[in-house]
């Protein structure tokens, strides 16, 4: 069987667009919606994890970053568990405080039980609100986000702290807040 050059020519052609379609990439980090990204970059980027307060109010931040790797998924993947990992620590710390100044006696396991339960629930209402990827350096940043309003509906949720403490609790949220985020600066 003879080649034509019409052949050649779809060969051509069904190859270039086979080529081209290959080479086309969805971008490294999605655009996040002003509307639902509660903080600025610029704001978070300069910030280590810990109690802020912002235009938005009193609020918690897990900042995680990764660099050192070639897939870009890989990077973002491991900043995010990075973030969710320091919010864990973050909010723990809070909860330690919050209880400490409300009162709380952590003598029992079933206190301190009690305590790491209601940091595991504030930690499932926190979300990961951000990236930020540098790709000359190869630095990938990640923002978990918690804000005070919500940390209150989980404490006012949790069945485990007595409601005399759990109001303590409620009525010293912002001091504490307050008192971790002169702490730690800027």
């Amino acid at each position: 069987m003879e080649r034509t050059p019409f052949g050649y020519l779809w060969l051509g052609i069904v190859m270039a667009l086979w080529m081209g379609s290959g080479c086309a990439k969805p971008p490294l980090v999605t655009p996040i919606d002003p509307e639902i990204t509660p903080v600025p970059a610029h704001e978070w980027m300069r910030r280590q994890s810990g109690a802020h307060q912002t235009d938005a109010g009193q609020v918690f931040f897990g900042i995680g970053q990764a660099d050192g790797l070639r897939n870009v998924s890989l990077l973002r993947a491991t900043a995010d568990n990075q973030a969710r990992t320091e919010m864990a620590r973050v909010l723990n710390a809070y909860v330690t405080s919050l209880a400490e100044a409300a009162g709380f006696d952590r003598q029992t396991e079933a206190d301190r039980q009690s305590l790491s339960v209601l940091a595991r629930a504030a930690l499932q209402q926190a979300r990961v609100v951000d990236h930020w990827y540098d790709a000359p350096s190869g630095l990938f940043k990640t923002l978990c986000y918690l804000d005070m309003g919500q940390f209150e509906q989980v404490l006012k949720s949790e069945r485990q702290i007595d409601a005399p403490l759990r109001q303590r609790m409620l009525s010293l949220t912002g001091q504490v807040h307050q008192r971790q985020a002169i702490q730690q600066g800027p």
